[in-house]
């Protein structure tokens, strides 16, 4: 798997929206750095273009969307879900958790 394919499914995987800006070059929103992120491949190799530097197609979702885990949980009144960590809410099923959150991106643990 290329690290273009990799960095894609990472994101896919979080649902975050990403498109492609040229080819081997994806971009998407990094509620990290409030702006759009574009990585690149170069001889094989990511390349998270803020800073031009190698990184692995993981490093590269950390970095944009934010590390570790987050504690959510249902709010029935709104019929969605609440991120402790980013203070964000969302509409979901009740029996359907996300394994990310929609907002930071980061692993849900409750």
């Amino acid at each position: 798997m290329s690290d273009t394919e990799e960095l894609r499914k990472l994101l896919d995987e979080r649902g975050v929206r990403w498109w492609d800006a040229s080819p081997g070059k994806t971009k998407w929103h990094s509620t990290v750095l409030n702006g759009t992120v574009a990585m690149s491949e170069w001889n094989g190799r990511a390349i998270l273009d803020t800073g031009y530097e190698y990184v692995t197609p993981a490093q590269a979702v950390e970095a944009t969307l934010g590390r570790g885990e987050c504690e959510i949980e249902y709010v029935k009144d709104w019929m969605g879900w609440h991120c402790k960590s980013c203070d964000t809410l969302w509409q979901g099923l009740q029996d359907q958790p996300p394994k990310y959150c929609k907002e930071c991106g980061r692993l849900v643990v409750s």
